[in-house]
């Protein structure tokens, strides 16, 4: 979240008239202190959300109150800019964007890669090389849309600059809207006295299209919807319309009892907004959000418009007036607060937000007064917008390019990345492993069948067709398959879909999962009609493992609750007429079972980018059979054709211990996947497996 342009009297004053209005109307500006109070309010929101405190779950809202009061008073500036000078000054506008906004970012940016480096792991540090650098140019949101539609991308909550997505649509919504509004100034001047009607008609289209377009994707993909600029613009848009509209507040002021209905209006308001900041008002995320911008702006014009209310009084305290100027340093510091407290202490949700907001407020203030504050104050500058602008635009880009990465790419703490000679025995040093080669060691996702059925033909031989399906985990073990071909002059197609369970009706509700029902079908109406295998292979990750659960669902039955006889029926049901029709056409079908995998919060790659011997990167599984690999257990016995594989010991030779080394080959590349190296190398044993139960005819 990127706060308002700037604060404190020169950013929280603007036109009280409509524009346009006569000579004769107020056109003076006026400082209003409750606007930097409601500063206070939402930063704090965001605070207790990120520190994890259940009350407020919803505290992200904070955001969108930020974006709404930026809109407005950025539109104020520009709107008195056009009253005094008759258009817009872009330089001088841009110029005191840089001066306000980019010393603070640059200086969290650069204690934050320090910071990081020290309380994080290896592998943690890597990950983080790509946001941080996007974060210094402004386009961080873009990349957690992509990575949060990466079924195989570092999930976004766990990056350090995770906060600075919203500085960037600030920032984008900053070189836009300055140039749409002088553009729209300067086309609706043929319209004379309807130009203000006609402006306030465009941006009224543009807060409902991207409403409208923030609740459709949100449906489907709530990260893109959450993440994208075009569908946040509402929010700045709403905080637009009413600095294009002061007749409305003028109105609110001339109601019978104005003060006193607008005071109680206020007070609605505040505890209004902060309910939908609270775990008690059960929306989407998206739905939330458009509720808090009404709210938002239902507030801001009551109390732009009513008198000394309690609630506008209480936001114009010093205090709160103060912290509402330095809000924008809260922002920026209290991420990496959050993140040092977590890796390095027990407190509880409640205490790590105690210290963060002590924490992030003195580093916010010092921040302020001793260099944000000189910086806004300097008046050379005000005589040089020209070079403003080019240094700031430098610095962003040596920022990106050279600083940032320069400061994560140095190997932490003496940890060594050349890979082992020699095979790594349970004392073997972890330093001696090269994690950063393995945790990239994968195959590449393609929708292969978008070309056709002929595009997922991985090896041409001239033996039997075997064709593998299922989701990430079959494509992590196609180099199994793969080798397996080569050696035997097989034929071999895979075709697969992040997140996609192999049975048709069963749905991984993980959103990055969305495309799974269309590919799933493809695989069984044109793929296996049109390769004609004589092995179907199936394969897919644990769906019934409680140490490393996923949101399961049936189409007709809906969310499956782990561990249930209705879920562990409704596995079989599904997977029965799944592969029905393919023995019915006289192939054959292996179900190979699950590999273990680490339990939620374990990561090998991790641990072995940090640890200084391997063992201490082992990690025990449940021996025993899932219910997921007991039903098909249980289909193997009862169907003709059908086989059932159990290779966790192949993976795990010490089963229930993992070891993260097989030999001088890394198992795991992240906590759930086996190695493209590793899985190539269970070929051999893999072959065998199907040599003694008859399933490949050469």
């Amino acid at each position: 979240m990127m706060l308002p342009m700037a604060q404190g009297r020169d950013a929280l004053s603007g036109p009280t008239d409509l524009p346009g209005s006569p000579a004769g109307e107020s056109s003076g500006w006026a400082y209003r202190p409750h606007l930097d109070g409601l500063r206070t309010v939402a930063v704090y929101l965001v605070v207790l959300f990120h520190s994890g405190v259940q009350l407020f779950s919803g505290g992200y809202i904070g955001v969108d109150v930020f974006f709404v009061l930026s809109g407005y008073l950025v539109t104020q500036v520009l709107v008195q800019d056009v009253r005094q000078h008759g258009s817009v000054d872009l330089k001088r506008f841009y110029s005191r964007r840089f001066r306000r906004l980019l010393p603070a970012a640059a200086v969290v940016l650069v204690v934050t890669a320090v910071v990081y480096r020290w309380v994080a792991p290896p592998a943690a540090v890597a990950d983080a090389f790509r946001p941080m650098s996007a974060s210094a140019l402004y386009y961080v949101n873009w990349v957690f849309v992509a990575d949060a539609s990466d079924y195989f991308a570092v999930a976004v909550d766990q990056s350090p600059v995770l906060h600075f997505w919203s500085l960037a649509v600030e920032e984008q919504f900053y070189f836009v809207w300055p140039l749409a509004f002088a553009g729209l100034h300067m086309v609706t001047r043929r319209v004379g006295a309807k130009r203000w009607a006609v402006m306030r008609a465009v941006v009224g289209v543009g807060i409902v299209a991207s409403a409208v377009a923030a609740l459709w994707i949100g449906r489907t993909d709530l990260s893109r919807a959450y993440f994208g600029t075009d569908t946040r613009a509402y929010q700045l848009l709403a905080g637009v319309f009413p600095a294009l509209s002061p007749g409305i507040i003028r109105s609110v002021r001339r109601l019978p009892g104005a003060d006193r209905l607008l005071g109680v209006a206020s007070g609605l308001g505040l505890i209004w907004l902060t309910l939908a900041a609270t775990r008690w008002l059960t929306v989407s995320e998206i739905e939330r959000g458009v509720i808090a911008t009404a709210l938002t702006v239902m507030l801001l014009v009551v109390l732009e418009g009513g008198g000394a209310g309690i609630v506008k009084r209480g936001l114009s305290l010093a205090p709160m007036v103060y912290l509402g100027r330095i809000s924008y340093g809260i922002y920026l510091w209290h991420w990496i607060v959050i993140i040092v407290l977590v890796n390095e202490s027990d407190l509880s949700a409640v205490a790590v937000a105690s210290v963060t907001i002590a924490l992030a407020t003195g580093l916010a203030s010092l921040s302020y007064q001793i260099l944000e504050l000189p910086l806004r104050q300097w008046r050379r500058a005000e005589l040089r917008y020209t070079k403003v602008i080019g240094l700031g635009l430098t610095v962003s880009l040596v920022m990106g390019v050279a600083v940032l990465p320069r400061l994560l790419t140095e190997p932490p703490r003496g940890v060594g990345v050349v890979s082992g000679s020699e095979p790594v025995s349970s004392n073997g040093l972890a330093t001696d492993v090269d994690w950063q080669f393995a945790r990239g060691d994968a195959v590449k996702f393609s929708d292969c069948a978008a070309d056709g059925p002929a595009g997922c033909i991985l090896v041409r031989g001239q033996g039997p067709t075997v064709l593998l399906l299922g989701d990430s985990h079959a494509l992590a073990l196609s180099p199994m398959v793969r080798q397996l071909a080569e050696d035997r002059s097989l034929t071999v197609a895979v075709a697969t879909s992040p997140g996609c369970p192999w049975a048709v009706g069963l749905l991984d509700l993980d959103p990055r999962a969305r495309a799974c029902e269309a590919r799933r079908a493809k695989w069984y109406s044109e793929i296996v009609p049109v390769l004609d295998p004589e092995l179907v292979i199936l394969a897919q990750r644990p769906v019934t493992d409680p140490s490393n659960p996923i949101a399961l669902s049936d189409e007709k039955l809906g969310p499956l609750e782990i561990g249930t006889t209705k879920t562990t029926e409704a596995i079989v049901q599904r997977s029965r007429e799944t592969i029905k029709p393919l023995v019915d056409s006289g192939r054959n079908v292996l179900i190979l079972e699950s590999i273990p995998v680490a339990p939620k919060g374990t990561n090998p790659i991790t641990c072995l980018s940090e640890a200084t011997f391997t063992d201490e990167c082992r990690f025990v599984v449940d021996a025993e059979p899932h219910a997921a690999e007991q039903a098909y257990r249980r289909l193997a016995r009862e169907v003709p054709g059908v086989w059932s594989a159990d290779l966790d010991r192949l993976v795990c030779p010490y089963l229930p211990i993992c070891d993260p080394l097989a030999g001088e080959v890394v198992v795991f590349r992240d906590d759930i996947h086996v190695s493209a190296t590793f899985a190539r190398s269970l070929s051999d044993a893999f072959g065998e497996y199907l040599d003694d139960n008859g399933l490949l005819t050469t």
